[in-house]
């Protein structure tokens, strides 16, 4: 993990360096005097692949950017994958849950019509393990939510790098398409793979504010 780590913010400062030099001269690193300070919300839909199903990830991120090259703030998303009939257990289940924490966001070439921006979101989370609401189920054996009944949970750290193609819409919108990757640490969770959340997932994302 350490590897990785290591190699995304080597990414992360080449690029960053690379682009300060030859791009706009408007725009300054991180290291220069802020010149320009602005701000953005955003919302995303998504797809992944969780435990071998399929499964949808919505999300909300904020931050704040200075000199249009370098994005920190908050983010958060939520996921679920596909009930799937257990023949154990007589009933549908799926994994449902999700996580956030710390945005570091450098934006490259933000100032262009289309350019690249790399997210890496570090945080923790949670992961439940649920039936499909059974109303006969005994009391004291689990614990409901509106729609399921929840068998187990666990918290987990997540390391999620991406990258993401950005297109400016207008001086306040742009829209992105991204890749990440979801590092989780071991998942202690019943009937569940410790890694059930390790692997890539496709969103496509709206921020507005000030860029």
């Amino acid at each position: 993990m350490k590897k990785i780590l290591l190699l995304i913010l080597s990414a992360v400062f080449i690029f960053s360096s690379t682009y300060s030099q030859e791009g706009d001269e408007e725009i300054q690193t991180i290291f220069s005097r802020v010149s320009s300070n602005g701000f953005y919300g955003g919302l995303s839909l998504g797809y992944s692949d969780i435990d071998q199903r399929h499964a949808f990830v919505v999300g909300a991120r904020g931050a704040w950017i200075i000199n249009h090259s370098l994005a920190i703030g908050l983010g958060g998303k939520a996921f679920a994958n596909e009930y799937e009939f257990d023949a154990l257990e007589g009933e549908y289940v799926n994994l449902q849950g999700g996580y956030g924490g710390l945005l570091i966001e450098p934006i490259l070439g933000g100032q262009q019509r289309i350019h690249l921006a790399i997210p890496i979101l570090i945080g923790g989370g949670g992961i439940m393990h649920a039936d499909e609401y059974d109303p006969h189920w005994p009391s004291g054996a689990g614990y409901y939510t509106d729609r399921s009944y929840i068998n187990d949970r666990a918290a987990f750290f997540v390391l999620e790098p991406g990258v993401e193609l950005e297109l400016n819409l207008l001086r306040f919108l742009r829209v992105s398409l991204g890749a990440y990757y979801r590092y989780t640490s071991q998942i202690d969770l019943y009937d569940t793979p410790s890694d059930a959340l390790n692997g890539f997932s496709y969103e496509l994302a709206v921020k507005f504010g000030k860029f």
